[in-house]
């Protein structure tokens, strides 16, 4: 609030250095005989702040943004949204089951593609030098216990983290939520097990707006 008192004042006293010779600064028309709601506004100064709202400089001294009670302040639009995800399986005998206690991550580009990027490997089973891939790390998380893939983690996840906008863990319910997410592209990762499959997620998702995103075995990348 005292910065945008500061930025205020100093508008205003350009305003009124400037006066009428001001490019951003303008006299309104002289008022309405008879009008009083007229007279109080004579000869007010106008200006842009740089956001685009409208300053009125009062003659007795005091201001107010054009089109606000005086002493209000315009609500802007913000550019955080809130994130709802829910994670749950349709087993082989109709019964949809939550996916609870699972860790996904908003990530601000495709894994893949960062990991790639950032030029993290794997050797396979043929003794090749392979870039580490999203479904790599899925299946790291899922078999954790093993000495290979806590390597690999041990590779990945820090270059992951580096790009993890919000952490998500889904209640015993398959469901979480966050607030305060920046507009934009993200990609939801995670892995799990779900009884006897073993399911990996990388979820392209366009958040413009607050969101709810359901996640199951039919927009996974894989399920085994």
């Amino acid at each position: 609030m005292n910065s945008l008192h500061s930025m205020v004042t100093g508008l205003l006293f350009c305003l009124v250095s400037l006066a009428t010779s001001s490019v951003d600064a303008q006299r309104r028309p002289a008022p309405r005989s008879g009008t009083q709601g007229d007279q109080v506004k004579t000869n007010d100064l106008h200006a842009k702040m740089p956001d685009g709202r409208e300053v009125i400089l009062h003659r007795n001294g005091t201001w107010e943004f054009s089109g606000e009670q005086t002493g209000l302040v315009k609500v802007i639009p913000s550019k955080t949204v809130v994130l709802n995800l829910e994670v749950g399986v349709v087993m082989q005998s109709g019964d949809a089951k939550p996916v609870a206690r699972t860790e996904f991550y908003l990530m601000d580009g495709d894994p893949s593609e960062i990991l790639a990027a950032r030029g993290i490997t794997r050797i396979d089973e043929y003794r090749n030098t392979k870039p580490v891939t999203a479904n790599d790390v899925g299946l790291a998380i899922l078999y954790s216990s093993l000495e290979d893939e806590q390597k690999l983690l041990g590779n990945a996840m820090p270059v992951l983290k580096q790009h993890t906008i919000k952490l998500l863990e889904t209640d015993f319910s398959g469901k979480a939520s966050v607030n305060d997410v920046p507009i934009g592209k993200y990609y939801l990762f995670g892995a799990t097990s779900v009884g006897k499959s073993k399911i990996i997620w990388n979820f392209p998702v366009d958040i413009t707006l607050d969101i709810k995103v359901t996640l199951d075995q039919n927009n996974a990348v894989q399920v085994f």
